[in-house]
């Protein structure tokens, strides 16, 4: 008997909100369980963890320009906005050796990136908003010239992408930005 994701997707989804009100409450220890074994049940279903078609959901054409960017820039630096489950992050790690940083908002989302990530030590995923996350990553790099964006923090009502460009081209104008 085959489960349905939707089964995998309600139980995470409601023991991710459990968490975030123990975690209103202050019951910390509580609330990092919950949230754990919420990313947990997420990261069992394989129909999950290749969701969207694969790394940069399924696109070709979009692989095919990052490999020919990636080569032609030869970048200090990978900067990722927005890795839900870290599956294009995965992909970037095996065809990129150098660092990585990526930021998801929705921690829940981070445990499964940096599980995904895990065996990629070039990978740093941090638990942010993407605004914040670039000016603080920004401006730990000061010598880092080259460096390509992949922005794609980007989720129902709030599209960051203006304020993500305004921050990047404030410190780094020179950036590759995807």
């Amino acid at each position: 008997m085959t489960v349905d994701t939707d089964h995998f997707i309600r139980a995470s989804q409601s023991l991710n909100r459990l968490s975030k009100a123990l975690k209103s409450e202050r019951r910390l220890i509580e609330s990092e369980t919950f949230l754990l074994t919420a990313a947990e049940i997420l990261l069992s279903s394989a129909d999950l963890q290749r969701c969207w078609g694969g790394p940069f959901n399924g696109q070709d054409g979009r692989i095919a320009i990052l490999s020919d960017l990636l080569a032609k820039v030869q970048p200090d630096c990978f900067v990722e906005t927005g890795c839900f489950r870290g599956i294009s992050t995965g992909w970037l790690a095996e065809h990129y050796k150098g660092p990585i940083y990526t930021c998801e908002i929705e921690h829940m989302y981070a445990i499964q990136a940096m599980h995904n990530t895990r065996s990629h030590d070039n990978v740093t995923v941090v638990v942010d908003d993407s605004r914040a996350f670039l000016a603080n990553t920004l401006s730990r790099m000061p010598n880092a010239d080259s460096i390509i964006f992949y922005l794609d923090a980007h989720w129902e009502h709030d599209l960051p992408l203006a304020e993500e460009l305004d921050i990047i081209y404030d410190k780094k104008p020179n950036s590759v930005v995807i």
